[in-house]
């Protein structure tokens, strides 16, 4: 597993342990289909969030949520549709969210954001 991956990963486990302070529960993790993907799925009372994590460092040229394009978002719908379909939810009121962390370099400091309905 290469260093990306793993910052990654811890990136999804903060975001993770942010959200449930805020509240939700944990659906599922890392859900995949052909051409997409959701980072997260959370619950929050009767509400599906799914999550996108974007994970930087603060060194970086670009901000953490600078890096969520539209194509992205795009293919986190489809994901989030597909999901709600495949779950019998389809009527749940749902939301595209992001949770964009920035750590420093030692990753002793993170500054992590939730943006709600972004797409």
């Amino acid at each position: 597993m290469g260093v990306r991956h793993r910052h990654g990963q811890l990136g999804e486990t903060m975001a993770r342990a942010f959200l449930e302070i805020l509240g939700y529960r944990c659906l599922e993790e890392r859900y995949r289909i052909p051409g997409g993907e959701i980072d997260l799925i959370m619950a929050r009372g009767n509400s599906v969030a799914f999550v996108e994590v974007k994970t930087r460092q603060k060194s970086g040229l670009a901000t953490a949520e600078e890096c969520v394009h539209p194509r992205q978002l795009a293919r986190l719908r489809r994901a989030a549709w597909h999901w709600l379909q495949a779950t019998g939810r389809s009527g749940s009121w749902n939301s595209l969210d992001v949770v964009t962390i920035e750590m420093d370099d030692s990753r002793e400091e993170a500054r992590l954001r939730l943006f709600r309905g972004v797409g």
